[in-house]
């Protein structure tokens, strides 16, 4: 390809690879990448908030200009270095009250992004988090009736009925909370008049406004999950199917309770500590020398105090109540019908692509989880319903399209290969499966995956066959290549990018145990071992698969899972 008969924009536009067969992606002319994200989005008046996102460095400009525009339309300029990831962060102090618009220019004066956040009165911050708080439990109480008719079409059984009664005492429980919500906005109103005398003393105070937004952010997206988890466990498969789901619903609901409880929690234990009108007094120094204004601030402790504790009490009670509530449905509910393996896995997927015997991708993908197979007591053969269940890491991602494409090379001053930012990539046992489903949505997990099998058990055989995942995270969690190249004709850097879409937990679990058994999509059989002196029966199986052509590709995997039943004791 020659220069004297191409345009620059033409070898912009095909530069281009493949990354699975019949799938082309291009490397394409680009603005340079910038974004930005302001955190939290809604915050107490005078709080910091952190500007980050991310841009590529442009030979030796690797500044990104941050213009802030406050509510009354004043607007300051700050500056803020990339690292080596091309990551940069920012604190701000917002300081007025309203919304403020927040523009991100790149290192090349160009390209620009935009976000926005809004501060609020300590006691509008309150209100929102009641307000938001008040839908997700209100939420929760209406799935509760779902719960009990789900529970019911079990076999009748005095666990069952049990069950039956407890959901219903569950109900009335999260019907208090509207009230016990009302209780928080006196608090936050005690606080909102401590702090229109003496904004100094904030700081104090940042612990329960941070738990408050905290509600604010995650409140709709939860309660939204929910419904649409009860919604499945109506149309649940079978009986174990439903009872396992219930349990774990339940369990969703002690994680609504914490979220909402956890600003209870906080004030009653920032108010009760014994130092904290002395930190008070140490912000404002008013406090130390005018007796009245601190006893009317002592006065306003103490009232709130008094209720935060009581509603610490309650929410302390509700989270015990859910507790029992989720250890009774496991073992005495779904026991009574249902018997369960389940057990740790872990895999991994390493890709290598060749152009004329040269290396120019890579990447590898690890797993880790547990895998969960449930079916009815007493039947043989056994239908069985289950999921593998877990988070990907992605450890590797490395790159070099000048192979492919030869002609960039005199053109090419920078280049990056991103690998996929995780903001969490732990499994978290204790949120449970709708926690760690719900957080895989809202992205806060986005190496999330949840993949059902569905099969029989027979004797000391398992066979279990993949059905689609429920989700993945190949749209979640993309790598990202960027090089930056010098136009011929002008001194002028260009950018371009593209995302590396890694293969899903899907096509690596189907594949990994697959090799010489059948296509991904039959059923695989694992064979059942007895621990006489434990008391389990376990499933402990290992895979290993290569694929090669030569100077073409190299895939790899590997899979090993133990699942055992009634639970793995190592």
């Amino acid at each position: 390809m020659s220069l004297r008969t191409v345009t620059w924009t033409t070898l912009l536009t095909t530069l281009s690879f493949t990354l699975a067969a019949g799938a082309a992606q291009k490397l394409e002319k680009v603005p340079t990448p910038i974004d930005v994200a302001a955190s939290p989005p809604l915050a107490l008046v005078g709080s910091e908030i952190e500007l980050a996102g991310s841009s590529v460095v442009l030979r030796d400009a690797k500044t990104v200009t941050l213009s802030v525009r406050n509510p009354q339309g004043k607007q300051a300029t700050l500056a803020a270095e990339l690292d080596e990831s091309g990551r940069y962060s920012k604190r701000v102090r917002a300081v007025e009250l309203g919304t403020y618009q927040v523009t991100a220019i790149a290192p090349d004066g160009r390209a620009r992004a935009q976000a926005t956040f809004t501060t609020a009165s300590p006691a509008a911050v309150g209100e929102h988090a009641a307000a938001a708080g008040r839908e997700l439990l209100d939420a929760g109480r209406k799935s509760v009736a779902k719960l009990v008719a789900a529970a019911a079409r079990a076999p009748a059984s005095p666990p069952r009925e049990e069950l039956v009664t407890r959901l219903g005492q569950l109900e009335q429980r999260l019907a208090d909370a509207p009230a016990r919500l009302d209780e928080l906005e006196l608090v936050i109103t005690d606080v909102d008049t401590i702090l229109a005398a003496h904004p100094a003393t904030t700081p104090e105070f940042e612990p329960l406004f941070d738990a408050l937004e905290e509600v604010s952010a995650k409140a709709d997206p939860l309660a939204a999950q929910l419904e649409e988890r009860v919604r499945q466990i109506e149309v649940g498969i079978t009986d174990c199917d439903r009872l396992d789901m219930v349990g774990e619903a339940v369990g969703f609901l002690g994680l609504a309770v914490s979220l909402v409880g956890k600003p209870i929690s906080v004030a009653a234990n920032l108010l009760a500590d014994k130092t904290f009108s002395t930190r008070l007094s140490a912000r404002d120094p008013r406090l130390a020398a005018n007796a009245e204004a601190k006893i009317a601030v002592d006065n306003a402790v103490k009232h709130s105090v008094g209720i935060a504790q009581g509603l610490d009490s309650w929410r302390g009670g509700v989270y015990t109540y859910v507790n029992d509530l989720v250890q009774f449905a496991a073992q005495k509910v779904f026991g009574a019908y249902c018997e369960k393996f389940e057990g740790p896995f872990e895999g991994t997927f390493h890709l290598e692509y060749y152009e004329g015997g040269e290396k120019w991708l890579a990447y590898d993908v690890a797993l880790k989880g547990m895998l969960f197979l449930r079916y009815e007591k007493g039947s043989s053969p056994a239908r069985v319903r289950g999921e593998f269940e877990g988070v990907a890491d992605f450890p590797a991602l490395w790159e070099n399209f000048l192979v492919v494409e030869s002609w960039a090379k005199p053109y090419t001053i920078a280049r990056w290969a991103r690998r996929p930012t995780l903001l969490g990539d732990v499994y978290l046992p204790e949120a449970g499966k709708l926690g760690r489903a719900a957080l895989g949505m809202l992205r806060a997990n986005p190496g999330y995956f949840y993949v059902p099998v569905e099969g029989l058990v027979q004797g000391d055989k398992l066979s279990i066959r993949f059905l689609d995942a429920n989700q993945d995270y190949p749209e979640r969690a993309k790598g990202k290549v960027i090089y930056v190249l010098v136009e011929p004709s002008l001194p002028i850097p260009q950018v371009a990018k593209v995302e590396v879409t890694y293969q899903g937990a899907h096509y690596i679990l189907s594949r990994a145990t697959h090799q010489g058994r059948g296509t991904a999509d039959e059923p695989f059989t694992l064979p059942i071992q007895i621990d006489a002196k434990r008391k389990i029966s376990f499933v402990d199986e290992g895979y290993t698969r290569r694929e090669e052509e030569p100077g073409n590709f190299l895939l790899q995997w590997t899979l090993h899972l133990r699942t055992c039943n009634p639970g793995c004791p190592y």
